[in-house]
């Protein structure tokens, strides 16, 4: 079996995998997985069939792949100057993105592929080289045999001189971005890209003395790089714990697809829950909208099963390019450094260049020259044809969902969650939705509907606001207990915020119960507080000036 069918069976064996735990899960397939899954199907086959139909197809997706990457960094250049504007508040350079982190991954995975490409033939540029290649295609003008001569034109100079042009532009973007993780992901890949195309490990072998001082230096640098977010870093190894404490939790069949921080949230709930933990950690724990690592995310929807098969796409698929000369190879080894710290599978950018690379990864050998185009070109209009009429609903869900949102910001609560009811089935899957009609239940005083939506939100989500809501409820049904389960939930999924207890003490004072009360208002003013965090200030001064029974008043 050719190396690039390993790759298509191993991804739709990873595809099988996610429906069984989806199934076991009590998921919708359908909804789960395969709604998702079909753009970067689509896209998938559409690499493929490009890559497979020879020179000219690939001409034309590296030429794509290089545009799309001068356009991304000279977006980021002109938000920088002051010409366009950020995606995000906080932070000057984005790209089309909405955080910087995701946008170094796509400039260092393309600045990768483009710095590979000119390593690779670097010979090009040698004069001698250049000058007899003009030669040779001004003879071919001059004889009319133009097509034969300028080959040198179209399939070396071109992509040439559009990969040094992207990877001049993506060096001047990448260091401003910020992401430790991307400048990592970059630095494996050229080192991957010049031990390759250079040899640079024969000679590293000879000289073994330059070698340790080389691996010296980036062990130094390397901490310096930790010292300088030391608290992010901390964090992420905290959210590596948290994530590998889920994973050990279903082992097995994982949560279900789509589950993810959910699992982590429960996760983080009974770590802090167990015992007291390091002020350090305290700190920086929080309910992160993204795992921070693809693959310890595939184990967490999936379990130990499906994380390996994540690994072993990578792996094959590296492989498999690097051995047929494919410069894609290098930024798929940019992709799958980028994904240990980040989250380049949640973001479409990124989630599309990595099925580009997967899909030129899998295109086959000189014997399946005519299947694999005909059944990638299927496909791909098959898909097109089911996406039609999946996202002309979705577009129309949300655009419901924009419009119900205002309502609830007008306290015309009871009209917006009927137009939220409507679109459950298009928009079950996220979470700021469940949220957003689990409160409108909720502010309309239909309390048990309202827990039923946002313990949905809280299976895919680490938010703790969705157990102080579910908490409100309970309180108004009079179910003081479960209330005070969930504002403790919802402390310890994130302990260092003061709300959730300020809710346990309010409903304390409310039904007379002081003694319960007292504890908790020792806890919160024993807690420190940020004082720029002005929210937390104000519950803190709130508590501070409460009057309790027992204070002697």
């Amino acid at each position: 079996m050719k190396s690039g069918n390993h790759i298509l069976l191993v991804l739709l064996l990873t595809v099988f995998i996610y429906c069984i735990s989806a199934a076991v899960n009590g998921l919708s397939v359908c909804d789960a997985v395969l709604r998702g899954l079909l753009p970067y199907a689509a896209l998938y086959f559409a690499a493929m069939l490009l890559w497979q139909s020879g020179k000219w197809g690939r001409l034309l997706l590296f030429l794509a792949v290089c545009t799309w990457s001068c356009r991304e960094a000279c977006l980021g250049l002109s938000q920088v100057f002051g010409h366009r504007a950020s995606g995000h508040a906080f932070f000057s350079m984005t790209g089309s993105f909405s955080n910087p982190g995701p946008y170094g991954g796509f400039i260092a995975m393309t600045a990768a592929a483009a710095t590979a490409f000119v390593i690779k033939y670097r010979t090009s540029f040698s004069f001698s080289y250049i000058r007899s290649s003009v030669t040779n295609t001004v003879a071919g003008i001059r004889s009319r045999r133009h097509f034969l001569h300028t080959e040198w034109l179209l399939f070396r100079f071109l992509p040439l001189a559009a990969s040094a042009v992207t990877s001049v532009l993506c060096l001047l973007v990448l260091p401003a971005t910020m992401s430790r993780a991307a400048w990592l992901a970059y630095a494996a890949a050229l080192l991957a890209v010049i031990c390759r195309e250079t040899g640079l490990s024969g000679i590293a072998g000879k000289h073994k003395a330059a070698t340790l001082s080389a691996v010296f230096a980036m062990i130094v640098l390397s901490a310096g790089i930790f010292m300088m977010k030391k608290d992010s870093a901390i964090g992420r190894i905290h959210i590596w714990n948290m994530e590998l404490r889920a994973v050990s939790e279903a082992p097995l069949t994982g949560t279900g697809p789509g589950t993810a921080m959910g699992a982590y949230g429960r996760a983080q709930a009974d770590y802090f829950r167990s015992g007291s933990r390091p002020e350090a950690i305290i700190r920086v724990a929080g309910c992160p909208e993204y795992a921070f690592n693809e693959y310890l995310k595939a184990g967490m929807e999936t379990g130990v099963a499906g994380m390996l098969m994540v690994i072993a796409i990578v792996v094959i698929a590296v492989r498999n390019m690097l051995l047929r000369g494919n410069v894609f190879g290098y930024g798929l080894i940019a992709a799958a450094v980028f994904a240990f710290f980040s989250y380049p599978l949640s973001v479409f950018h990124t989630a599309a260049l990595v099925t580009v690379f997967l899909g030129t990864a899998s295109s086959g050998g000189p014997g399946n020259r005519i299947i694999f185009p005909l059944s990638a070109l299927s496909a791909v209009l098959c898909m097109l044809f089911v996406m039609k009429d999946s996202y002309a609903q979705d577009r129309a869900a949300r655009k419901t969902w924009q419009t119900a949102a205002q309502w609830i910001s007008l306290d015309l609560d009871e009209d917006a969650a009927m137009e939220l009811a409507g679109i459950y089935e298009e928009l079950s899957g996220d979470y700021r939705y469940l949220y957003d009609y689990g409160y409108a239940l909720h502010k309309a005083g239909r309390h048990e509907e309202s827990n039923k939506v946002l313990s949905k939100g809280a299976e895919i989500s680490s938010d703790p606001m969705f157990h102080n809501i579910m908490g409100k409820n309970h309180e108004a049904l009079g179910q003081s207990d479960k209330a005070a389960q969930e504002y403790m939930t919802s402390h310890y999924m994130v302990p260092c915020r003061l709300y959730p207890l300020v809710l346990l003490l309010e409903m304390y004072v409310r039904t007379g119960m002081e003694t319960e009360a007292m504890g908790v208002r020792d806890k919160i003013l024993s807690m420190p507080v940020n004082p720029a965090n002005r929210t937390m200030v104000d519950l803190r001064r709130k508590v501070e000036t409460m009057q309790l029974a027992e204070d002697g008043y």
